[in-house]
């Protein structure tokens, strides 16, 4: 348990937008059950999911069609689900689980590897778009 706690506050710690800047609601299938948001500050953002009920729950967010991207998970090192269509990002949360991610550069970025740990941090360093990637 400690371990998990010394994640989120790292993750808190790289990502200015967590606590501070503006807070944009997103739409979900399970709105009586998940909230789901974006926190933006500047060119950061970041994209929570939290499930709010003790039941294992499947859906989707909607994200701006525009700005769309895969989801990569902040705490579980882990891309979450895979494109269904444009807009929209499935999601699987156990009860009272959560999600922090960012958006994932999409599949076919030169050199670009999802699967390799840190690899969004690196990605979004070379492109000045990001923190240093996080220390372990």
């Amino acid at each position: 348990m400690f371990e998990g706690y010394k994640k989120l506050l790292r993750v808190r710690r790289q990502e200015p937008a967590l606590t501070s800047g503006e807070l944009i609601w997103v739409d979900n299938t399970e709105p009586g059950s998940v909230l789901s948001f974006i926190r933006r500050r500047g060119a950061d953002e970041v994209i929570v999911m939290v499930n709010l009920s003790n039941r294992k729950l499947t859906g989707t967010i909607d994200l701006p069609v525009a700005d769309y991207c895969p989801l990569f998970d902040l705490v579980r090192n882990e891309r979450i689900g895979y494109r269904m269509y444009p807009g929209k990002v499935p999601f699987t949360l156990n009860g009272f689980d959560f999600r922090i991610a960012k958006r994932e550069p999409p599949i076919g970025m030169g050199d670009f590897d999802y699967k390799k740990p840190g690899a969004v941090w690196e990605y979004l360093e070379k492109r000045k778009a990001a923190p240093n990637p996080p220390t372990p």
